[in-house]
């Protein structure tokens, strides 16, 4: 059975993240950071599970390999609605990303409900 996930701002590779001003996330570096958070997702997601990405994959994206890696290792198939941060420059997709890209919004029909992830950043 496929399950629906919805999710926003992990910040992949998004220094800033680790900053006591900001969020204080609670690891050495950003690779750290970025590996504890696939590990966490693919704890819980399966391959054939879709995750709605609701803006901020990541940061940093001037290393398309890297985004190319991180995208390519998270289990499920991946929606993003794209964020402010998920951009190389305003208006262009980032390098790499291998999705069903909605782009700012997206509707979704989940059993009886109706639903419209958005992303207003």
């Amino acid at each position: 059975m496929t399950t629906n996930y919805y999710t926003a701002d992990t910040h992949f590779s998004h220094a800033l993240m680790l900053s006591p001003t900001a969020c204080n996330r609670p690891f050495a570096d950003v690779r750290d950071m970025d590996e504890f958070l696939i590990r966490a997702w693919n704890a819980v997601v399966k391959p054939d599970d879709v995750v709605y990405h609701l803006g901020d994959f990541s940061m940093g994206l001037h290393d398309g390999d890297r985004v190319r890696s991180m995208f390519a290792r998270l289990m499920g198939r991946k929606i993003l609605v794209l964020g402010n941060h998920d951009y190389q420059r305003q208006n262009r997709n980032p390098p790499g990303y291998r999705l069903a890209r909605v782009g700012p919004a997206a509707d979704t029909a989940t059993g009886d409900y109706r639903r419209g992830p958005a992303r207003f950043p």
